[in-house]
């Protein structure tokens, strides 16, 4: 992001009595300045005489870094340096996206929350000449540069990230953009990363593909474990399956792999021969032990298919083949509506596909979306099906829709193109991007077909890769100058706000990381036993010590009110996870304890009825 230039002239301080107009409040901290020009503005001023002159001078930084994670960042903005010649200045009027700030002074401290804010002064001198002066200020948390193009989002394990790059590397950055470790390869990376579960070494396993044919696999610290030669370049990300650490791809010649992960390597458990390529990561539901049911499409074919295969313990079948109109190349996407399951797809050309858990019914939908190499489906919060479009539109349609259904919302940023996925947040809002680097961050007007732009951010960049939010509200967005971009949304700052408000079940990709509608988001696998759970369980958490993250898994037998409740030792209540309506089926909900300090943590699950209790041991 090329930085733009103002001009630094301070005279004045005045605070602004009434900033919460814009939900911020007024707070103090330091902060490091960087480097400014000068810049002054005229717009529309008012004709000045021969004896008379007046330039207004506006002063601020370009970026402020919002290093606390709050969604806001505290500074100067400054006219007070402002020249009038043969008169002197009598008033200041201050405007923040476009609302009027009573602060009659050259120079003003304020909040600015993330996003890019409009800031304009109009200078009035005593005489009554006016003019004025505009700028913009960017408000993000941290940027960190690859030295290549980025196509795919960023995956979490934990306080760590993880991104493959052009240019040849796969780094691990932390939430402030400090590099903690990189890799090198001897090819890019088209393919986003799957992070394993953990195996025997209490140690995850970082995987993705190369365009030099390559299966590469890595440690936590992105110490090379692994190089398997897969005879074609891969286009879609492997998928793990945490339960008896599976993981599943495609090939070029026409095949289904699934392989075990072990310590010393991986074994091919079977493959299965397709028709075609595969064109799709493949979605995993996890049925009952040791029986998956697998969802992918085919990027070529005549006709191209969507398939659906069942894992019996090591032992493929194939439930249903279904031929679609085009070629499948996206990630799909998985709801569970009442206790009944769909998968999504979306062609290349713009069909969307629904199709029941066994294939026996399916629904086909042609849009006015095109060209959807690199678009996946996400499911809001509404129960909207949600997809980017090349001809520059943002649509949701009906989870239920006919063939003759029409979108019901939709966001239009001026007919500029979409590349890549939008992220869901816990609070339902869409996080999306464009061709001219405009970050939006959506919200849903009821009532209103067209969604709202809460805050945007100007990354002057093309927006390509698939987003990534997290469940603090903590947003990750790459750009082909192979810049990631750090946010925080202010709402997750506010007190207020209602964590983990949706039912987050499913992984979408490009990337196989459980970014949008999850729970937790360092696996690729969902698992939702439909209509399989008979009893009530709270089962144990794994990792378990672990530090800082834990994965919380019950079941429900029938639709019920559900609260999960963290305790100290003490029996202190130190956190709500849940406390909403759940369908039956298995779940699971993630505990993030960065803020907590060591020691034993109980967690209790109340439904209907039944409450049970377990211990967990956070050790940092």
């Amino acid at each position: 992001m090329k930085i733009k230039t103002l001009s630094l002239i301070f005279l004045l301080t005045c605070f602004v009595p009434n900033m919460n107009t814009f939900g911020f409040d007024f707070i103090l901290q330091s902060r490091e300045q960087s480097t400014a020009a000068n810049q002054t503005g005229k717009n529309n001023p008012t004709p000045q005489s021969d004896n008379e002159s007046l330039t207004v001078i506006l002063n601020a930084d370009s970026v402020w870094y919002d290093l606390d994670f709050d969604g806001q960042e505290f500074d100067t903005l400054d006219a007070s340096g402002s020249i009038a010649i043969g008169t002197t200045i009598e008033s200041f009027q201050w405007y923040i996206n476009e609302e009027l700030i009573l602060a009659n002074t050259g120079e003003i401290m304020v909040s600015l929350p993330t996003g890019t804010n409009r800031i304009k002064v109009i200078v009035i001198t005593v005489s009554g000449i006016k003019d004025s002066a505009t700028t913009e200020v960017d408000v993000y948390c941290a940027r960190f540069q690859t030295g290549g193009e980025i196509y795919d989002g960023v995956s979490q394990l934990g306080d760590s990230y993880y991104v493959t790059s052009h240019d040849q590397k796969i780094y691990k950055i932390d939430s402030l953009g400090n590099k903690l470790a990189e890799s090198m390869a001897t090819a890019s990376y088209p393919s986003a990363i799957a992070i394993t579960d953990y195996y025997s070494s209490n140690r995850r396993r970082i995987m993705h593909f190369t365009s030099g044919n390559k299966l590469y696999c890595y440690d936590e610290d992105l110490v090379e474990l692994d190089v398997v030669d897969m005879g074609g370049t891969m286009h879609c990300s492997p998928v793990v399956s945490s339960a008896e650490h599976l993981v599943y791809f495609g090939t070029p010649d026409n095949k289904l792999i699934c392989n075990r992960f072990t310590e010393s390597g991986y074994e091919t458990v079977w493959s299965y021969v397709t028709d075609s390529p595969i064109g799709s990561s493949p979605v995993i539901i996890e049925k009952s032990p040791g029986i998956r049911n697998i969802y992918f499409g085919t990027g070529s074919g005549n006709p191209p298919l969507f398939y659906i295969l069942q894992d019996s313990c090591g032992v493929p079948s194939e439930v249903a083949k279904i031929p679609v109109a085009n070629r499948i190349s996206s990630s799909l996407a998985v709801y569970n509506k009442d206790d009944e399951l769909f998968i999504y797809a979306l062609t290349y050309y713009g069909h969307l596909y629904r199709f029941n858990e066994d294939g026996s019914q399916h629904t086909g939908l042609l849009t006015n979306n095109v060209e959807n190499e690199i678009h996946s489906l996400v499911i809001g919060k509404d129960d909207l099906v949600y997809f980017s479009s090349g001809m520059g539109l943002l649509t949701g349609f009906p989870y239920n829709f006919t063939s003759s259904s029409t979108y019901l919302k939709y966001f239009d940023p001026d007919f500029y193109m979409y590349w890549g996925t939008p992220a869901i947040g816990n609070d339902g809002k869409i996080y999306t991007g464009d061709v001219l680097g405009r970050f939006y961050a959506l919200r849903d007007e009821p009532g209103n077909p067209e969604l709202q732009k809460e805050w945007y951010l100007d990354l002057h960049d093309q927006i390509s890769g698939s987003n990534l939010v997290t469940n603090t509200g903590l947003i990750f967005c790459s750009c082909d100058d192979g810049c990631i971009y750090i946010m925080k949304d202010p709402d997750y700052a506010r007190k207020d706000f209602q964590q983990n408000s949706l039912d987050l079940q499913w992984p979408t990709l490009k990337g196989n990381n459980k970014r949008n509608k999850c729970v937790n988001l360092y696996s690729s696998t969902t698992s939702l036993s439909v209509n399989n759970e008979t009893s009530y369980s709270l089962i144990q958490n794994y990792p378990n010590p672990f530090n800082p993250e834990t994965t919380i898994p019950f079941a429900l037998p029938s639709k019920s009110h559900v609260t999960l409740t963290i305790y100290n030792a003490l029996g202190e209540k130190v956190s709500d996870l849940v406390n909403r309506n759940m369908d039956s089926g298995y779940h699971e909900v993630s505990f993030y304890a960065s803020q907590f300090s060591s020691g034993t943590y109980i967690y209790e699950l109340r439904a209907g009825n039944f409450r049970d209790v377990k211990k967990m041991l956070l050790i940092k």
